[in-house]
């Protein structure tokens, strides 16, 4: 049990370290040094790489070992449309939540909206971007199931690495704020089959945002390293 909690942290932190670019798409992950700067040993990590394998969050590059994965424009394209589909599988459990329970992912929700909101005014894209994936793994989590969970936090990786491959720095499109407020009016109406639509249409708009050339003004940005940089040890209690 303990060796599994170690690769789990492992695995975590190697998410981490992805979401906030210290190791960007066609990054090498070199056992020996991200043993070192994790400071875990190189059997715990060899599993959580081979996680993030299984995942397709990292690939295999034959002799040259592991690096993270890159994303082509047909991966853009499936990644948002299993969010999609995950995101409407959840949406069609919400009828059967406790009122007490969806009223409480209700007020996070709303709280993350405040939070993007916030950020469009700062010019702040990676609270823009965070807070945006919490609202999506928030919305699924909320219909109880944890494999669709399981699924949408991978699917939330690569769509980070989509934007790290297909942007030099960190960008998102404020528009999708004023998106997630009509997605949150109609949870608030429980009009379930509207917020259907939203979503349907809001990942189509991200597709395009991703394969497309969207305009400079309504885009915020965010400078990140060009080069994978080290990461911070973890913190484990044997």
């Amino acid at each position: 049990m303990r060796r599994a909690s170690t690769v789990d942290l492992i695995t975590e932190a190697l998410k981490e370290a992805i979401m906030n670019g210290q190791l960007r798409p066609g990054s090498a992950l070199r056992e020996t040094e991200l043993s070192q700067q994790l400071n875990v040993s190189r059997g715990p990590l060899r599993e959580a790489l081979q996680r993030l394998c299984t995942e397709g969050i990292a690939v295999s590059r034959g002799r040259r070992g592991l690096a993270v994965a890159s994303m082509e424009a047909s991966d853009i394209v499936e990644v948002h449309f299993l969010r999609k589909d995950i995101a409407l599988k959840a949406i069609a459990r919400l009828h059967t939540v406790d009122d007490d329970i969806y009223d409480q992912a209700l007020d996070s929700l709303r709280q993350l909206l405040h939070r993007m909101n916030g950020a469009v005014d700062d010019e702040h894209a990676r609270q823009l971007g965070d807070s945006y994936h919490v609202f999506h793994q928030t919305l699924t989590d909320l219909a109880g199931s944890q494999r669709l969970s399981r699924f949408m936090r991978t699917l939330l990786v690569e769509t980070r690495l989509c934007t790290y491959t297909v942007y030099t720095d960190y960008k998102i499109h404020s528009s999708l704020v004023e998106e997630h407020e009509d997605i949150w009016k109609a949870l608030r109406r429980k009009n379930f089959n509207e917020v259907e639509q939203l979503l349907e249409s809001h990942f189509q708009n991200e597709i395009e945002h991703l394969t497309g050339e969207p305009e400079e003004d309504e885009q915020l940005e965010h400078s990140v390293p060009h080069k994978p940089q080290p990461l911070d040890p973890i913190d484990i209690a044997w």
